[in-house]
C-alpha cells in the first residue's frame, strides 16, 4: 500500500468516526493501520541511520549539507520541536 493510499483510507476512517461518511471496509482500515505503522518504523530507522552517518563522516558524504542542517531536518521530520 502506498503512503497516499494509506493516508486516504485513514482519512476516510476518521471521517466515518466523526459521523461524516459511511464506514469503510474494516479490512482496509486494518491494512492501512499496519501500513502506516510500518512506514513510521521504516522512516524512523532511516532518520536514525542518517544521523549516525552524519556523525561518523562529519557530514563529508553529504557534500555541502551541514551537520546542523541534517539534524534540523531529522528533527522536523520526527515532529520534534
Amino acid at each position: 500500500m502506498t503512503p497516499t493510499e494509506t493516508a486516504t483510507i485513514l482519512r476516510q476512517f476518521n471521517e466515518w468516526r466523526l459521523d461524516r461518511q459511511p464506514m469503510p471496509d474494516p479490512r482496509k482500515i486494518g491494512e492501512a493501520i499496519d501500513a502506516a505503522v510500518e512506514m513510521i518504523e521504516r522512516m524512523d530507522g532511516a532518520l536514525e541511520s542518517l544521523l549516525i552517518r552524519c556523525d561518523d563522516s562529519d557530514s563529508a558524504m553529504y557534500g555541502t549539507l551541514s551537520t546542523s542542517f541534517v539534524r534540523d531536518t531529522v528533527r522536523i521530520a520526527r515532529g520534534e520541536e
